[in-house]
């Protein structure tokens, strides 16, 4: 289930297919998710997409100039970092 959502599950061999693009875009709805296959075994899961949710942008690079990662950044914390709330 898909947040409370019953999700209907359509099994599609692409080995069938002439025009995949357009028989996707025939059978996708909210509620559905697509399993392609080839022949009997599944090679990908479509899921709807949440229209809410937005698309990942590009990283920009030097969007924080001023920012810096210390060059001990990856080092382990001391014992007494992780002791010193101890009792």
């Amino acid at each position: 289930m898909l947040r409370g959502v019953k999700i209907i599950t359509k099994l599609v061999d692409v080995a069938n297919l002439q025009d995949i693009r357009d028989f996707l875009i025939d059978v996708v709805e909210p509620d559905t998710e697509i399993i392609l296959s080839n022949g009997n075994t599944p090679i990908a899961k479509l899921i709807p997409f949440n229209s809410t949710q937005s698309l990942p942008q590009d990283r920009i690079p030097d969007l924080y100039p001023t920012m810096w990662v210390s060059d001990n950044f990856d080092d382990l914390l001391p014992g007494e970092y992780w002791l010193k709330d101890q009792p």
